[in-house]
């Protein structure tokens, strides 16, 4: 799909509409072309999207018009996690919670997070909910026995790529230019994210980001990149200068290299 400002041939001018539209084919990219557009609600993204832009500069979302406590884009995946603990065996697909009440609407897909030290270390593919009180894997988990610990049960947002655009003006109160939340495989390039009230980039509970030759300046009241609980965390070739709060925040994470 292909958004430019006017809708002249056949284009999207609504980047949300672009999203709605390409999502409803299962996924695909889109082609962002040169301007500034200014969306008047969040910019929410689902599993396999790209948001391509023509360059940082160029391509210009510009959050000045969204009003509340609200991000420019959202990555926001679902939590069903339902308290208790679990136990994974080594060697087996099993899982096994105590004092749990599993989602019956989990299914082939979602994901089981295994926490551990208050990070979520362990991410582990659903095949299927047996019951309350047990889930099946996809494969059998190799590593060492994990018991009682605690979980979240994760319907991620997946294999989602932002590339070539700048995400400015996150300036509503506790606005963020880009909120990735219980997402796996996300991944940016060459992208700008300028002037965000709060942080310019925040993830939270997510497994597979990648941050890399990317500009995170000029946040009012936060970081240029604040990361919770996120499990292999890259941040390569990432400028995060004249950030109120500082530069980078990682906090409970797992295996985070800075390149």
């Amino acid at each position: 799909a292909v958004v430019n400002r006017d809708g002249a041939g056949g284009a999207f001018n609504d980047i949300q509409d672009a999203i709605d539209y390409v999502n409803s084919l299962d996924g695909g990219n889109i082609l962002i072309r040169t301007g500034t557009y200014y969306p008047g609600t969040t910019i929410n993204l689902y599993s396999n999207i790209g948001l391509i832009g023509e360059g940082i500069g160029q391509t210009v979302i510009d959050g000045s018009n969204i009003g509340g406590t609200s991000r420019v884009l959202y990555i926001l995946g679902s939590n069903f996690a339902s308290g208790g603990s679990v136990t994974v065996t080594s060697g087996t697909t099993t899982v096994v919670g105590t004092s749990t009440s599993f989602d019956s609407t989990l299914t082939a897909g979602d994901y089981l997070a295994v926490q551990e030290d208050n990070s979520s270390k362990y991410w582990l593919e659903i095949a299927s909910r047996t019951n309350a009180g047990t889930l099946e894997l996809v494969t059998a988990y190799r590593g060492r026995t994990l018991g009682t610990l605690a979980y979240d049960l994760i319907r991620p947002i997946k294999n989602v790529t932002l590339e070539d655009l700048s995400v400015v003006n996150g300036t509503a109160l506790l606005n963020e230019g880009i909120d990735i939340s219980y997402g796996i495989n996300v991944k940016t390039n060459f992208i700008e994210v300028n002037n965000s009230e709060s942080d310019n980039i925040l993830s939270f509970k997510s497994n597979n980001v990648l941050i890399q030759n990317s500009i995170l300046r000029n946040s009012s009241d936060g970081y240029g990149i604040e990361t919770n609980a996120v499990s292999n965390l890259v941040l390569d070739g990432v400028d995060t200068n004249n950030n109120a709060e500082g530069g980078i925040s990682v906090f409970q994470g797992d295996d985070t290299r800075i390149i």
